[in-house]
């Protein structure tokens, strides 16, 4: 049956949604959803980290850019994907605490680090 039908308005079923197999809405079960968040969560730092990379090979490709900035870039790459892999842990062990913590300060130093990369590259140009 489905919701907002006669039955279900009588209160013969209550919150129940019935969706089809097939259908690409379908609804994933709890354990499935515990499962993916993390993989999500994981993937926010994870693309900053590959971006960090793209303007590493761009800025290379441009010039030799000078050393403060390489390094500057490749520390926030660095951070991004450590702060990925915490909140990755974070999401499956959720009472550990410290890998929140972890995860706030390396993704600070990532957002630091480009961001100082980002005026040295401003400043003095390849």
């Amino acid at each position: 049956m489905i919701r907002g039908s006669p039955e279900a308005s009588a209160g013969l079923i209550e919150n129940r949604i019935y969706i089809s197999s097939g259908h690409p809405d379908t609804m994933s079960s709890e354990a499935e959803d515990r499962l993916m968040k993390p993989i999500v969560n994981a993937c926010f730092p994870g693309m900053l980290a590959a971006l960090n990379l793209a303007v590493f090979g761009i800025i290379d490709i441009r010039g030799t850019p000078p050393m403060a900035s390489r390094m500057a870039i490749l520390l926030g790459t660095l951070a991004f994907v450590l702060s990925s892999f915490a909140i990755f842990f974070y999401g499956l062990y959720p009472t550990r605490k410290k890998l929140w913590t972890a995860t706030a300060i390396f993704f600070f130093t990532g957002l630091l680090s480009s961001l100082a990369a980002v005026v040295m590259l401003v400043v003095w140009p390849p």
